[in-house]
């Protein structure tokens, strides 16, 4: 009977625990990023639930990439020629998964828009421009990740970071 109860107060503290976190899984892998909802939009449900679907979208595409630069990072800057048949196949393989996940966000990136424009007449300039809100957090995730995998992006002479597909694998010429 006490081996009972030990193991249901445990579940219970584990159940409070995860439902009490906000935290998406690209949070718990590039940073916390708060779903932003400006003061102007606040009374207006079909806005504010835009705007959380569209953080949902914009953190699965983060974590898409996250995951795809984990997977090819170790072929930063090798030549074609350099490459085993196994890694080409496993390469081709995560640009594979990676342009269906992102035909799959961008599918549903689409959808969003749809309802942005539906809504969209309904409101003032300035709550549409608070709906950049959605934009802003999409560019601090695509920062996050270059900060993440700054070894993957390199630096270029302007200081800025270079596009992920400078760093994969090149074809001979």
């Amino acid at each position: 009977m006490n081996k009972i109860n030990l193991f249901t107060l445990a579940a219970l503290i584990f159940f409070m625990l995860s439902c009490g976190s906000d935290n998406t899984e690209a949070d718990n892998k590039l940073g916390k990023l708060e779903v932003e909802i400006p003061e102007s939009l606040k009374d207006k449900p079909e806005v504010c639930k835009y705007i959380k679907e569209m953080n949902v979208v914009v953190d699965n595409y983060a974590m898409v990439f996250d995951e795809m630069i984990d997977e090819v990072g170790e072929y930063k800057g090798m030549k074609e020629e350099d490459l085993g048949t196994f890694d080409k196949i496993k390469l081709a393989k995560e640009a594979g998964k990676f342009g269906v996940a992102s035909l799959e966000a961008f599918a549903k990136w689409g959808e969003c828009k749809q309802k942005l424009d539906n809504f969209e007449k309904d409101l003032n300039p300035d709550e549409i421009e608070a709906l950049g809100v959605v934009y802003k957090r999409f560019e601090k995730r695509m920062e996050q990740i270059q900060n993440k995998h700054k070894d993957f992006f390199g630096e270029t002479k302007s200081g800025g970071n270079k596009p992920a597909a400078s760093r994969l694998p090149t074809q001979k010429t």
